[in-house]
C-alpha cells in the first residue's frame, strides 16, 4: 500500500511542476531604441475621503450618516527596454511606451516558453501635432462655410460676394488640408504591438 501511494505521488510529481505558470523569456524588437516594456505594477497609493449625506440620516438624530470611499492607485512601471532578454510574470497587464513613443494598448503576454514583442511605435509628437491641426481645422472649415453663407444672406454687391465666396473657400480649403494632415497625423502616428 505504501508503494502505491509513494509511485502515485512520484507520478504527480511532473503534473504539479507543469502545473506552475511558467515566466516566459520576452525579447523586444522595435524600430526605436528608446522602446520600453511597462508593466501595470500593484497598488502603491491609497484615497480615503468620506461624504456625510443627511438626506440619510438616522430618524430623530439630526445628524449626517458618513460613506466611506477608498481609491487604490495603480502605475505603469518600466520592466525592461530593448532588447530585454527577461523571464516576465503573466500576472500582469503590459504595453509599449517610452520617452516620445505613443503608448500601446494594454497586452498579456503568452502561455509561451519564449515570446518576441515586434513594435512599430508612433511618435507622440506627430501625434499631438496631429491634434492641433484637427483643433485648427474645425474652426477654419466652419468660418469658411459660415463665409458662403454671409454674402448671399447679406445682399452685398456682386464685387463683395465674390470676396466673401473666395475667401470662404480659401479659408474652408485650409481648413480640410489642416484636417486631412490632422487626421493623418493621429491614425498613422500609433503604437502597434505584435506578440510572436
Amino acid at each position: 500500500m505504501k508503494i502505491a501511494i509513494l509511485a502515485l505521488a512520484v507520478a504527480s510529481l511532473p503534473v504539479a511542476a507543469a502545473a506552475q505558470e511558467p515566466h516566459p523569456q520576452v525579447r523586444i524588437f522595435s524600430d526605436d531604441p528608446m522602446t520600453l516594456l511597462l508593466r501595470l505594477g500593484e497598488p502603491s497609493g491609497v484615497e480615503t475621503t468620506q461624504n456625510f449625506n443627511e438626506a440619510h440620516a438616522s430618524p430623530g438624530t439630526g445628524s449626517a450618516q458618513a460613506t466611506t470611499v477608498t481609491k487604490q492607485y495603480r502605475e505603469w512601471e518600466p520592466v525592461c527596454g530593448v532588447p530585454c532578454g527577461r523571464r516576465l510574470s503573466l500576472d500582469f497587464p503590459y504595453r509599449i511606451g517610452g520617452d516620445g513613443i505613443v503608448s500601446s494598448g494594454t497586452f498579456m503576454l503568452p502561455l509561451e516558453d519564449n515570446v518576441e514583442i515586434h513594435v512599430r511605435t508612433g511618435s507622440s509628437t506627430w501625434r499631438g501635432l496631429g491634434w492641433a491641426a484637427i483643433g485648427l481645422g474645425i474652426p477654419l472649415v466652419l468660418a469658411g462655410l459660415s463665409a458662403f453663407v454671409v454674402a448671399p444672406a447679406n445682399g452685398h454687391s456682386p464685387s463683395d460676394q465674390q470676396f466673401w465666396n473666395t475667401a470662404g473657400g480659401v479659408t474652408f480649403g485650409v481648413g480640410v488640408v489642416l484636417e486631412a494632415l490632422g487626421i493623418s497625423g493621429v491614425v498613422l502616428n500609433r503604437t502597434t504591438v505584435d506578440l510572436r
